[in-house]
C-alpha cells in the first residue's frame, strides 16, 4: 500500500517570521486608517476592556477575558475552521469551568483580541479573534480566524495591527505565526517572510 493512501489529508503550514523593523507601509496604512476611523490609538495591556470602535459598522475591537467571551473565541474557531457555527453545551459548560481555558498559563503569557459585532438580529457575537502569545524572546500569532459570512471585510487585519502593536509595546523584535498557502501573500504584506515549510497529516483510519 502506497504510504500517501493510509492519510485522509494532508496540509502544508508555512512557519513566517517578522523582524519588527521590517514593518511595511501597509502596516502604518492600515493602522492610520484605525486612528482615523476607530479612534484606535495604543493598546491597553490586559485591561480586559473595549480598545476602539467603529459607530459606522456597528463593531468594536475588544479584548477577550470572561468565560463567556472564551465560548465565543472556540465558537468563532469552531466555524471559521470547521465549518460548524456552534458548539455543544457540554464543551461550552467546560470551558466557563475551567479557569486554564480563560486565564493564561504564569508560564506562558498570552492576549486575546476580538471584533464584537452588532447583527441584524440585534445580538452581539465575536466575528473574529486572534491571540497573542509571548514567548521568552519571540511572540507568535494564533487562532487568527474570521466567522463564515464576516469575511472580506478587514477584520483580520484590525486583529493584526493590534496584535503586532501589543508586541511591540512589550519590547518585542521578532514575532511569528504559522500560514496555510491562501494566507502567505496576506502575511507578506506586513512583512512576514516565510522561514520553512512544514505538513500536517490526518491519518485515514480505514487503512
Amino acid at each position: 500500500m502506497n504510504l500517501k493512501e493510509c492519510f485522509s489529508s494532508l496540509t502544508m503550514q508555512t512557519v513566517m517570521l517578522l523582524q519588527i523593523q521590517d514593518l511595511t507601509e501597509y502596516y502604518q496604512e492600515k493602522r492610520r486608517w484605525m486612528v482615523e476611523n476607530m479612534e484606535y490609538s495604543s493598546i491597553p495591556i490586559f485591561s480586559g476592556r473595549k480598545i476602539c470602535e467603529n459607530e459606522k459598522k456597528s463593531f468594536e475591537l475588544v479584548e477577550m477575558k470572561s468565560p463567556e467571551e472564551m465560548v465565543q473565541f472556540w465558537t468563532c474557531q469552531s466555524d471559521a475552521f470547521s465549518g460548524v457555527p456552534q458548539i455543544s453545551d457540554n464543551l461550552k459548560e467546560i470551558i466557563r469551568n475551567d479557569t486554564s481555558t480563560v486565564a493564561p498559563d504564569s508560564s506562558v503569557k498570552s492576549f486575546t483580541v476580538g471584533i464584537k459585532q452588532k447583527l441584524s438580529n440585534g445580538q452581539v457575537e465575536i466575528v473574529a479573534c486572534g491571540k497573542l502569545v509571548m514567548g521568552k524572546h519571540v511572540a507568535s500569532i494564533n487562532h487568527l480566524a474570521t466567522r463564515d459570512g464576516h469575511r472580506n471585510q478587514g477584520f483580520a487585519t484590525i486583529l493584526m495591527v493590534s496584535m503586532i502593536d501589543m508586541a511591540k509595546q512589550l519590547g518585542y523584535t521578532k514575532m511569528v505565526l504559522e500560514a496555510t498557502e491562501m494566507g502567505i501573500g496576506i502575511y507578506e504584506k506586513f512583512g512576514f517572510k516565510p522561514v520553512y515549510d512544514f505538513y500536517i497529516f490526518e491519518l485515514d483510519h480505514k487503512h
